[in-house]
């Protein structure tokens, strides 16, 4: 077969031609999709079962007439809980104060609980304050651990994040006792 040309330079392939008494072949056709597999029926859920399947929950059922122990917050819930108590420390603040300090706020918060998760592993694994190393050819020391370094640094600057927000808190007000009462007279 020859190519086609279109008459502005541009060749084509030239169409195939079938004989003349051939038959056509039918267009193919598509296998359909097989259903979605449905999920197991599960049994209906009872207030025993809800107690123990619920998020943050061990499997494991409490013995009967025994509580659970309440789960452990998410480091999520943690740094939100300290955002609170740290915005509700700001109460009385100028509204764009406020909105300033919203940021500082919610990295002092995740720089607390991370500070908090940080020092727990620093005391479970029980990482002295130095390491030692060796370089290889004779060359062998001591030096700060890493966690050690990670958590001086956090440390520092939490630091200076809370002396801005000291510096932004409004003034407490002052308590008045019996002496004031007897001067005002």
């Amino acid at each position: 077969m020859k190519p086609k040309n279109d008459g502005a330079g541009n060749t084509k392939p030239a169409a195939k031609q079938t004989a003349p008494g051939a038959a056509k072949k039918p267009p193919a056709r598509r296998k359909p999709k097989p259903p979605a597999a449905k999920p197991a029926p599960q049994p209906p859920e009872t207030e025993a079962t809800a107690a123990t399947n619920a998020p943050g929950t061990p499997t494991a059922a409490a013995p009967p007439g025994k509580k659970q122990p309440p789960a452990q917050p998410t480091k999520e819930q943690r740094i939100a809980k300290e955002a609170r108590r740290l915005k509700a420390r700001m109460k009385g603040l100028d509204k764009n104060k406020l909105e300033t300090a919203a940021p500082l706020i919610r990295n002092a918060a995740r720089l607390t609980v991370a500070i908090d998760d940080i020092w727990d592993d620093y005391l479970t694994a029980e990482i002295g304050y130095v390491e030692e190393y060796d370089n290889g050819g004779g060359q062998r020391g001591k030096k700060p651990s890493e966690a050690r370094k990670a958590i001086n640094e956090m440390t520092k600057h939490h630091i200076a994040i809370m002396r801005i927000l000291i510096e932004l808190a409004p003034p407490a007000p002052l308590k008045r006792d019996a002496l004031d009462d007897i001067l005002d007279m």
